[in-house]
């Protein structure tokens, strides 16, 4: 289009040069799109009608402090795995004094600066361990129905919150009577949920099917009570409140 404005215009403006309106009328586009590719043209330099890079002239610039990076860069390098959620609640402890980023932010951060650092071999050691753990975990098997009383029993905890305190409470429900055993307790341990455990065996007997989330007060010494008293113990899927329905209603009633 150029070059036959170029060359084969016939006629010139007042300036000496070919008529743009012509060209355009020739081939039927507008003056401002025939401008458009005449500024920036040059005939040496084909380069020249590539499309420019549109980024900003001044762009926007971070408005956290290098000490903030540091402090980053330090509990990055002894926890490599620490995302932005993690981070943030540590350098609230940290920072008190000064104002600490989103989470969000946090992560750009650690992209923009590349803290990026190999993990702890112990430590990811351990994890594989425990993810091995989990591994022979016996999920809730699809047709689980309880055809009677005392045959599935659901469990889950509920965090309680007083004024000046926080409790929790391990409630069981059997899902053919909804019948419950619900025990309080200050702290979320295993040991506080074998005593709720021992409420559901002493109430429906040992040949109750027991079915609970992956929550760390379940494993531990609740793996073995359970295993000693010959109870089966199902492990729901990860993300999955449905798969025990009864004891999140119950929950939610209490």
């Amino acid at each position: 289009m150029l070059d036959w404005y170029r060359n084969n215009s016939p006629r010139f403006s007042l300036s000496g040069l070919p008529d743009a309106s012509l060209t355009c009328r020739h081939f039927g586009i507008y003056r401002s799109m025939f401008y458009c590719w005449k500024s920036p043209f040059d005939s040496k330099r084909l380069v020249s009608l590539e499309n420019k890079s549109h980024h900003p002239k001044k762009k926007r610039r971070p408005g956290y402090s290098s000490e903030l990076v540091s402090k980053v860069r330090e509990l990055r390098k002894a926890e490599a795995t620490y995302s932005g959620k993690k981070l943030r609640p540590i350098l609230l402890r940290m920072m008190a004094q000064q104002e600490v980023p989103s989470i969000a932010t946090l992560g750009r951060l650690i992209q923009r600066n590349n803290l990026f650092f190999r993990p702890d071999s112990i430590k990811l050691r351990r994890k594989r361990s425990r993810g091995a753990k989990t591994a022979h975990r016996i999920r809730k098997p699809t047709g689980l129905n309880a055809s009677g009383p005392g045959r599935v029993v659901e469990f889950d905890m509920k965090h309680v919150y007083l004024v000046g305190s926080k409790l929790y409470a391990f409630c069981a429900i059997d899902v053919f009577t909804r019948e419950a055993a619900v025990h309080i307790a200050t702290s979320p341990s295993s040991r506080n949920a074998v005593t709720c455990s021992r409420m559901v065996v002493q109430r429906f007997g040992k040949g109750v099917a027991f079915v609970n989330d992956n929550g760390s007060e379940n494993i531990g010494e609740v793996q073995a009570y359970l295993s000693s008293q010959g109870v089966r113990q199902y492990w729901t899927h990860p993300r999955s409140p449905k798969e025990k329905p009864f004891v999140e209603r119950f929950i939610g009633t209490l």
